[in-house]
């Protein structure tokens, strides 16, 4: 499948022992990328900005003093400084400041119409007025995500095609989720469309999960439309969040994605489609767990849609896949064999592997750039796997 396939490892890069067990563990330098044309701007834990140039390999600046980085659909790069003021880059390495915040900076977005919307401990600042959530606006079966009026730092931060700004928190076998609306300037508000259990006895799963839409379509008809013989549901009414959201992603139609799953345990992964209707506003659950790919002990990553040829891929503890849509199902093709990403043997009672990749960033049909949790970020250009720490 592959050319050749070389690792470049830069600065201080180690490599691991053979013995899993006996590994030390190391952390990646950075905690974000973002990409635009060539460049790769990789975010340090020591709040430096080093903008990689992927034609040349190299360096083509530094920034310091920097807490977050953004690029939007219009290739338009902004930055927060860890002073809370907000940054546009106008040319390589000139900045124009464009807005500011107080609280400890979490992430910043643009709109469509190039409004910009930030987060922080003081929760999201949108219009010069700062909004925090509330009890009511909680998504999933989380715990707690702000305490003393003061947000806490997401695991996962997303804008999505209706400038709907998704705040996500990952507590393994809990997850919960905040949606802003910057339309109405207001979070969502979360209705459960719970139903009693009445201790019935089923077949099969398909058999309760029928009787039970078949009760919300009763109980909640301002949430729920039956189509045909499929259920729906106002958005963002029994979104598909069981576990952790490892990645949040939309196609070009406007279907979400979400990749989930608890990182010791192989039978909670998967992903999940939330998949637009002829209804207005309704979308249909439809789930993709791991074992429908045939491998054994999967662990599903992120999951992304490459706008340049209208793709999913994921990523897991087998590699890089591509995603191939049948009638019914999909099936995976692998893009980088995990080998090449100095995976090791699987260490007794915990699922996965030593590298594990955050964050996925399509730079064209083939080129990515991906975040690791222990190797810095790699570069993927179509043939080869750079790895930068």
């Amino acid at each position: 499948m592959f050319k050749k396939i070389f690792l470049f490892l830069f600065c201080t890069f180690l490599l691991t022992t053979v013995n899993a067990q006996s590994k030390k563990v190391y952390e990646s330098r950075y905690t974000d990328i973002a990409t635009k044309d060539n460049l790769i701007y990789s975010l340090s834990k020591t709040h430096k900005l080093v903008v990689w140039n992927m034609n040349k390999g190299d360096i083509s600046y530094i920034k310091k003093e920097v807490s977050c980085i953004y690029t939007n659909q219009k290739d338009e790069v902004y930055c927060v400084t860890i002073d809370g003021k907000i940054q546009k880059e106008i040319t390589a390495n000139r900045w124009k400041e464009v807005g500011a915040f107080t609280g400890t900076p979490f992430a910043i977005f643009t709109t469509v119409t190039n409004k910009i919307a930030s987060i922080s401990s003081k929760g999201v600042k949108y219009n010069n007025k700062y909004y925090m959530p509330k009890e009511k606006n909680r998504i999933g079966n989380g715990m707690y995500s702000f305490k003393n009026n003061k947000l806490r730092k997401p695991q996962l931060t997303y804008i999505d095609q209706k400038d709907r700004i998704w705040i996500s928190y990952d507590f393994g076998k809990f997850s919960e989720v905040f949606i802003f609306d910057t339309k109405k300037s207001a979070f969502l508000n979360h209705k459960s469309l719970s139903i009693l259990d009445e201790k019935k006895t089923f077949n099969s799963k398909e058999d309760y999960l029928k009787d039970y839409h078949k009760k919300q379509f009763k109980k909640y008809p301002y949430h729920v439309k039956k189509l045909g013989k499929e259920y729906s549901y106002r958005f963002p009414t029994e979104l598909p969040l069981y576990y952790g959201i490892k990645s949040i992603t939309q196609d070009k139609a406007g279907n979400y994605y979400l990749s989930e799953g608890l990182a010791y345990s192989h039978k909670k992964n998967g992903f999940y489609e939330y998949q637009i209707t002829s209804e207005k506003r309704f979308y249909k659950i439809l789930e993709n767990r791991e074992s429908s790919f045939k491998k054994q002990h999967e662990i599903i990553g992120p999951i992304i849609y490459n706008n340049f040829n209208e793709s999913l891929y994921y990523y897991s503890n087998y590699g890089f896949f591509k995603l191939h849509k049948n009638e019914s199902s999909y099936k995976n093709e692998l893009v980088i064999d995990p080998n090449v990403l100095l995976y090791t043997k699987k260490i007794p009672h915990n699922y996965g592997s030593v590298m594990n990749v955050s964050k996925i960033i399509f730079m064209d049909k083939t080129r990515f750039a991906f975040l690791t949790k222990q190797y810095g970020f790699g570069y993927y250009d179509g043939e080869n796997v750079n790895l930068f720490n």
